[in-house]
């Protein structure tokens, strides 16, 4: 039974520490959890080392530079926003498909020149060098 009775204590007042069974007791110079840091028994030159790291102040935070991780607000791409990206990523798809087939077709073109012989100002060089005469080809179906 607590020292206010069931009503707990007056306002204004705070209960005493000694009746609060599950307050988390810690003490601030050594660490401990078994004893408050008024009750301490180390020595004041060991007990200035904390257990636990030095804790800044607000002030301190912003003296030192201390800062805490910023949570931005980045919002949503709006339908507008959207469809131009759409748009911008179809575009980037059908520029390199028709750059592709731009590419297939000077392919296939060269390969079918090759198919077709020496080109003319070839014919005349192959005379020159070996004193013959290159003749065409001709086909049946024509």
């Amino acid at each position: 039974m607590s020292l206010y009775g069931e009503t707990g204590p007056p306002s204004g007042y705070s209960a005493p520490r000694y009746e609060s069974k599950d307050a988390k007791r810690r003490c601030q110079k050594c660490g401990a959890v078994d004893h408050w840091t008024f009750e301490c028994k180390r020595k004041p030159e060991k007990a200035t080392t904390k257990a636990s790291g030095a804790r800044l102040s607000r002030s301190q935070m912003l003296k030192y530079g201390v800062k805490r991780e910023r949570v931005e607000f980045v919002p949503e791409p709006t339908q507008r926003e959207q469809a131009e990206a759409d748009f911008k990523e179809i575009e980037k798809t059908l520029v390199a498909e028709v750059n592709d087939s731009k590419d297939a077709k000077k392919m296939t073109s060269d390969e079918h020149k090759r198919e077709q012989g020496a080109p003319s100002h070839k014919k005349e060089k192959i005379e020159e060098l070996f004193d013959v005469t290159v003749k065409e080809e001709t086909s049946d179906t024509e």
